[in-house]
């Protein structure tokens, strides 16, 4: 059996009525464990590419919070439960069930060089096995743009959030 993108796939998509003023979306990852920085700011996004693997990749899960690992394999497709996706990542990356859906994303370097609080999103995670430590994510560049099906959306961002229309 095998199965597109935007079938089973667990996540969600906000659809922002602009005519509401009353409504004010800030682009934000919950990063609640961290005193200093609770909230991470999307600036962007990341497609990755196999001159990626090796790389340092966050989730920020519902069960397990923000947790980091290394980007060990990018497919075509990816056999999982019976089930075959396609264009899927894999990392290496402590997950458990309920981070279904959870953004994926690397750090981005602030003004002054240092890493803190802005990030680049690079997926959405599509399944794990905490035992093994192995995520699979789809790439965010496959999410938000489907020309099979006439699907373009943009990602949120601090810098676009009031742009869009």
């Amino acid at each position: 059996m095998e199965t597109y993108d935007f079938e089973p796939i667990d996540r969600g998509y906000v659809v922002v009525n602009t005519r509401n003023t009353d409504l004010f979306i800030f682009p934000s990852i919950i990063n609640s464990d961290n005193r200093t920085y609770r909230e991470l700011f999307i600036v962007g996004q990341k497609v990755l590419s196999e001159n990626d693997i090796g790389s340092t990749i966050c989730k920020s899960g519902y069960r397990t919070h923000v947790t980091c690992g290394t980007l060990i394999g990018i497919h075509d497709t990816f056999t999982i439960g019976g089930k075959t996706y396609k264009s899927v990542l894999e990392a290496e990356l402590f997950s458990a069930e309920g981070d279904s859906g959870c953004p994926v994303f690397q750090y981005a370097i602030d003004d002054d060089g240092v890493v803190r609080k802005y990030v680049n999103v690079v997926g959405l995670l599509l399944a794990g096995n905490s035992t093994s430590n192995i995520t699979l994510f789809h790439p965010v560049d496959k999410i938000l743009v489907d020309e099979d099906h006439g699907i373009e959306l943009t990602l949120l961002t601090v810098s676009n959030v009031g742009k869009i229309r």
